[in-house]
């Protein structure tokens, strides 16, 4: 949690139909506040970005590593979960998924 009470969450990819929607339900959370967004697609990114007056970072790694991010929304594509697997095996992380996972790696995460 940040020095202002608020979970930290970085918003991943726009890719998916309902991100913007799953954004501001982040954005409008009371003890939630969006610390960064990274995108595969930078344009798109640093577009959501400079709307919702957030830092855009460049690469994933950079996204998970900060200090200020206490969880993450995944709003890839379904055909991207790989990612969505990967953080969630990182075991400090909260994270919201737009779809599910494969049972099979579930079993793999327990």
């Amino acid at each position: 949690m940040s020095l202002d009470g608020k979970i930290g969450i970085a918003l991943l990819s726009f890719a998916h139909v309902h991100a913007r929607g799953y954004a501001d339900q982040v954005r409008d959370h009371a003890d939630c506040a969006v610390r960064a967004i990274w995108d595969e697609d930078a344009e798109r990114g640093r577009t959501e970005a400079e709307k919702r007056g957030v830092e855009f970072v460049e690469s994933l790694d950079e996204a998970l590593g900060r200090s200020d991010v206490d969880g993450v929304v995944v709003m890839r594509q379904p055909r991207c979960t790989g990612i969505s697997w990967w953080i969630l095996r990182e075991p400090a992380s909260i994270s919201l998924l737009r779809n599910p996972l494969p049972s099979r790696w579930m079993k793999q995460m327990t």
